[in-house]
């Protein structure tokens, strides 16, 4: 999985989208409130920090949640955990994998299973450059 390039985003922003003030549930049907509220997803999503970074996968490695095209919002303040989705630079390029740690080896794991796991070595030229928190695909053409 390759990507394409990180653009910052900035911590605030002047723009506001509308919502109503409900949430729609995912089980049993409810009624909306016509009330609507401003939301900044710019600043929810960096709420407020900066280190926050967009950028946008190209590759089928991590296919169960990530796919071609998507747009991921990277957060470079975090320091991964096992299980967290991270862009990592592996040895001159950058990857989306999961990051898993066990008995002090650290392990790029795809989510798709017509790829390997990368086993992190000493003589390996790594950085984590990211912890993945908000993925964005579509999910129909229009």
């Amino acid at each position: 999985m390759y990507l394409t390039e990180f653009i910052p985003l900035e911590p605030t922003s002047d723009n506001y989208l509308l919502l109503t003030t409900v949430s729609i549930p995912a089980g049993e049907p409810a009624h909306l409130c016509t009330d609507l509220e401003k939301f900044n997803l710019q600043e929810h999503i960096t709420r407020g920090r900066e280190g926050i970074y967009t950028t946008r996968v190209v590759g089928d490695s991590m296919e169960t949640e990530i796919k071609d095209g998507d747009l991921l919002i990277v957060n470079r303040n975090l320091i991964p955990q096992t299980g967290d989705i991270v862009i990592a630079y592996l040895n001159g390029a950058y990857t989306v994998k999961l990051y898993e740690k066990k008995n002090n080896v650290l392990y790029l794991v795809p989510k798709n299973r017509n790829y390997e796991s990368q086993i992190i070595t000493q003589e390996d030229d790594f950085e984590t450059y990211g912890v993945v928190t908000f993925i964005l695909h579509q999910v129909k053409n229009f």
